[in-house]
């Protein structure tokens, strides 16, 4: 695979146990950095277990590959699709986190909270309450089906979920769904390796919940929140696969500091004034099939769907959403200001 510039992207695959009590988040990826030493660029695995433990393994580029005509990628011995995940990821791959790097986050997580909450925010009690997990050198390894995937609907005022802006060719950041909705079949084991390759954990995801989106680009956005579940209480003891949930809004530039549009004098000043507050709500009505943009939704993951019209007050949807992931990263509330006040 040929990337002649600075460049990820990124697979956020969510599975979720049919009882909803754990979740499991597989994210492939690959990362390509201009540096000339080009130590930073490499391929990766990332696994989040129960919504807080992070793993992190670290592949070379060369590892990294995409077959031709197929959404198919392999990462080593790994594979992903729209249909499967095989892992089989060493113990000898997976990077430990420094005191450094926990640190910086933390602050990191502080800063961000700090500008939301203001005075009520007790940083020192936000510390305490972050965890810095011991590091244990975890293989992990199983293969997980999915069934009946749910594409996001193409028309050609959005063609992907990020609508009309789909069609600009220069913005740093993309985000696509592969599937807002499937069900999920299979095993996922962590070996524990310190203590001669016992079996620690393992996740049984038959008749499970999944999701899958990605992200590519040159940069994150500046700030961002995120928000998404596909396991509603009312729709647990179904066979079929769950209605889902997506909200998201994010602050980013119309031209990417890497276009090179930047390095036309006087011009640089201008175009960075163009920062966006993009926004995106969709909801999967699992029992009809059928797919729902909205400008505005409620703060809580609590669905209710109605028919328009004065007249009409058919219900199609109401449920609550459990086991669902939730991201605040940078100045949300300047992002929550620009979308108020237009």
């Amino acid at each position: 695979m040929q990337i002649n510039k600075n460049f990820f992207e990124g697979w956020y695959y969510k599975t979720v146990t049919s009882n909803a009590k754990e979740s499991l988040i597989v994210i492939p990826g690959i990362y390509k950095s201009t540096s000339h030493s080009d130590e930073k660029s490499h391929a990766f695995v990332m696994v989040i277990r129960g919504g807080y433990e992070c793993l992190y393994y670290r592949y070379n580029i060369s590892e990294f590959s995409v077959e031709n005509g197929d959404f198919t990628i392999k990462i080593g011995q790994n594979k992903f699709n729209e249909n499967i995940i095989v892992l089989s990821l060493s113990s000898t791959r997976l990077v430990p986190s420094t005191d450094i790097e926990y640190e910086s986050y933390v602050n990191l997580v502080v800063k961000d909270w700090k500008k939301i909450l203001g005075r009520e925010l007790d940083p020192s009690s936000l510390k305490t309450s972050i965890i810095k997990h011991p590091y244990i050198p975890y293989s992990v390894r199983g293969y997980i089906s999915f069934n009946n995937t749910t594409p996001y609907p193409f028309t050609y005022s959005s063609p992907t979920v990020m609508g009309p802006f789909a069609y600009i060719p220069f913005l740093e950041c993309n985000h696509g769904v592969v599937s807002m909705s499937h069900k999920s079949f299979g095993m996922i084991e962590f070996v524990n390796m310190m203590h001669n390759g016992i079996v620690e954990n393992r996740i049984d995801l038959e008749n499970g919940f999944g999701y899958i989106e990605k992200d590519w680009g040159v940069n994150f956005p500046k700030s961002w929140i995120w928000s998404q579940s596909n396991t509603f209480i009312n729709e647990m003891k179904e066979d079929f696969k769950s209605s889902s949930i997506l909200v998201s809004v994010a602050d980013f530039p119309l031209i990417s500091p890497d276009n090179p549009l930047y390095n036309v004098p006087y011009l640089r000043n201008f175009l960075s004034l163009f920062r966006l507050a993009g926004r995106i709500i969709v909801f999967y009505h699992a029992k009809s099939d059928i797919t729902y943009n909205f400008k505005s939704l409620d703060a809580e993951l609590h669905v209710k769907l109605w028919k328009s019209g004065e007249n009409s007050k058919e219900v199609i949807f109401n449920d609550i959403a459990v086991a669902g992931g939730l991201e605040i990263v940078g100045d949300v509330m300047q992002l929550v200001n620009k979308l108020t006040t237009r």
